[in-house]
């Protein structure tokens, strides 16, 4: 079998050592070779920081609110323009931030649960209102949770998109549907009025014949 571990010593780097072992056949000896894979190491932190600089570069042009949150602090540690220019607070005021202090009290008790779901590894989604910069928004909010190399739940990616035209529309239908089962209502006292007043009428000309 195989491991990973790192060694320390004052004064020196961390060494990144490749452990691997052999039993021999009664298995009462064992050989083990250990390798130094600390420039490997390097070098795939290096090229996984250039992937994800590459990433947070596109993110600027995607049509949504993108932000990056740290899963153990709940501190931001990216957030792209559109979700700067929203929310009106400088790139470099919200990474570092908690949510709270960006999204307000209100909405992170609201989306505790749904936080709390993509830690364990869960992809989420709500939908909720925010106080932007402009006005209160209705957001479609999508949590997903990105893992480290032990499968443990490091960032939050944040995905976030204004739905608030779609809220509008059902909000006027809603509204639409309201007014035409009042309608519908109105139409059938009405007639349920003539009929009485139709019985009545039928009623005195029986007595007159």
């Amino acid at each position: 079998g195989t491991c990973e571990v790192v060694l320390s010593s004052k004064g020196n780097p961390p060494m990144h050592v490749q452990l691997s072992g052999i039993a021999s056949e009664n298995g009462e000896q064992c050989i083990v070779n250990a390798a130094d894979i600390s420039e490997r190491k390097l070098a795939e932190q290096a090229l996984k920081e250039i992937n994800v600089n590459k990433y947070l570069k596109l993110a600027d042009y995607i049509p949504g609110h993108i932000a990056y949150i740290n899963a153990d602090t709940l501190k931001f540690e990216f957030a792209n323009s559109i979700f700067e220019k929203a929310f009106g607070i400088s790139r470099k005021k919200i990474i570092g931030s908690h949510i709270r202090e960006i999204i307000g009290e209100t909405n992170y008790q609201f989306a505790l649960k749904y936080i709390d779901d993509v830690k364990s590894g869960k992809s989420v989604s709500y939908e909720n209102s925010f106080d932007t910069i402009s006005e209160k928004r209705w957001l479609q909010v999508n949590y997903t949770p990105v893992f480290d190399d032990s499968g443990h739940v490091e960032s939050i990616v944040m995905l976030s998109y204004d739905i608030t035209e779609r809220k509008q529309a059902e909000q006027k239908l809603i509204i639409a549907n309201k007014e035409l089962a009042y309608q519908n209502e109105e139409k059938e006292k009405r007639a349920a009025e003539l009929i009485i007043v139709n019985n009545e009428l039928l009623f005195h000309n029986e007595e007159k014949e």
